[in-house]
């Protein structure tokens, strides 16, 4: 999974969860930095990203604009990632549902504590207690058990600590981790995610981090709505 695409469905998630509507929540801008540490073998990369991030939940709009290690404009919108460099648009590509089920929409909706599953049609499995953590597995609905897997999520002290994605064979797909969590404006807001991905001796970490977070900001209407330039002609 590439960095752009790793912004965008992170936490990011299934086609068909429900698209929940937030009545009191609709902006989210924060600055960002994501640190990423791949390995295979004896190999290890390491990559560093910083800009800021604005999303706009009334016209469903994401945007990520990298200061280091170069400037560049990531806009996602519907099922599309627009890249900008210098003010120009340098490339279009398709991602399905990315924006809808984003981190983002979830945070502003107050469903990330259960990632909206029940009102999707997921069903409770098992419910276990380890020490001061709750794991609660969820089955998909029947018409997905070929397609998907279940998801078991980790909460502590009624918050979010953990997701971690299973193939319908059983076999992990990969985990992520949310922790640092601040309240702002009474949202509850994870600081950093991590996502971990194992597989055939191969390791991918990545740590998303948020700082100065600003939630229902009024006007800078020009950054939530971030014009891309083959459209606004």
């Amino acid at each position: 999974m590439n960095r752009k695409r790793f912004f965008t469905s992170i936490l990011f998630l299934f086609s068909f969860l429900a698209c929940l509507q937030s009545q009191d929540y609709f902006r989210f801008r924060s600055n960002f930095t994501l640190k990423e540490i791949s390995s295979v073998g004896d190999t290890l990369e390491r990559r560093l990203i910083i800009g800021t991030c604005t999303f706009d939940n009334k016209i469903n709009k994401l945007t990520y604009n990298l200061s280091f290690p170069h400037a560049e404009q990531w806009v996602i919108q519907d099922t599309f990632v627009y890249t900008l460099r210098e003010g120009k648009l340098v490339e279009t590509t398709t991602a399905p549902y990315i924006t809808e089920h984003s981190i983002f929409k979830m945070l502003l909706a107050q469903s990330l504590n259960d990632f909206g599953l029940i009102k999707s049609g997921y069903k409770i499995e098992s419910v276990k207690r380890l020490e001061d953590q709750v794991y609660i597995t969820y089955l998909p609905p029947d018409e997905y058990l070929d397609a998907l897997g279940p998801l078991v999520l980790i909460k502590e002290k009624k918050l979010l600590k953990g997701v971690i994605y299973y193939e319908p064979t059983g076999n992990m797909m990969f985990r992520q981790q949310l922790a640092d969590y601040q309240v702002i404006d009474g949202l509850p807001i994870p600081g950093e995610l991590t996502h971990i991905v194992e597989k055939d001796g191969k390791s991918i970490k990545r740590i998303l981090t948020f700082e100065d977070v600003i939630i229902n900001e009024v006007g800078n209407d020009d950054l939530y709505d971030y014009p891309i330039p083959e459209l606004s002609q």
